[in-house]
């Protein structure tokens, strides 16, 4: 993150590792029309990948709960996947039209959902292993500000912009449960 802002960048969102010795930094670079991904491995940088990117926009990063892999996508739509040790990328799929705004992986790391925002505000649920995409959901008329796994999975609660929660029982479930916030959470 310091190397960031030493070039004038803003970072965007930061991820640590399970285990602590990588973290996968997004920035928003000095020029204003390039994002970077820094992918930092007991304090050396491994990796650095720049792409354009016409305005500042949502960006988020998550490891897979075993670390053997780092997730992270941005205002292109796109969702990539690295290796962890060594950062060699395993996938790179267009899953949103536009913004990637907010991503989870599953806790058994099997498969993880993103939120779209602008044009697409739906959710995916994408395959972790090929990035295949697996299933859309859709959004309920709200912008996700943030994706958590309850427990060990496979439910999921989405927390959108105004606070409103929505919660998945997985992903073959059909509706969710609509919560306003401060209600319990029941019938999982």
């Amino acid at each position: 993150v310091r190397h960031e802002l030493a070039a004038g960048g803003q970072p965007r969102r930061v991820a640590l590792s399970p285990d602590g010795r990588q973290v996968l930094a997004l920035a928003w670079n000095a020029d204003e029309r390039h994002m970077s991904a820094s992918l930092w491995e007991d304090g050396q940088l491994v990796r650095r990948s720049v792409h354009s990117s016409p305005e500042m926009g949502w960006a988020d990063a998550a490891f897979a709960p075993s670390g053997e892999r780092a997730y992270w996508g941005w205002n292109d739509g796109r969702l990539r996947a690295l290796e962890i040790p060594g950062g060699r990328e395993l996938f790179d799929v267009r899953v949103h039209a536009q913004d990637l705004r907010c991503l989870a992986v599953e806790p058994g790391g099997e498969w993880l959902v993103s939120a779209g925002h602008g044009q697409d505000p739906d959710l995916a649920q994408v395959d972790a292993q090929s990035g295949a995409l697996l299933r859309r959901f859709g959004s309920e008329g709200e912008v996700a500000a943030e994706i958590l796994f309850l427990g060990r999975g496979p439910a999921f609660a989405v927390r959108s912009v105004t606070g409103r929660l929505t919660v998945w029982s997985g992903p073959e479930a059909e509706r969710p449960l609509l919560l306003e916030a401060g209600e319990p959470v029941q019938g999982l």
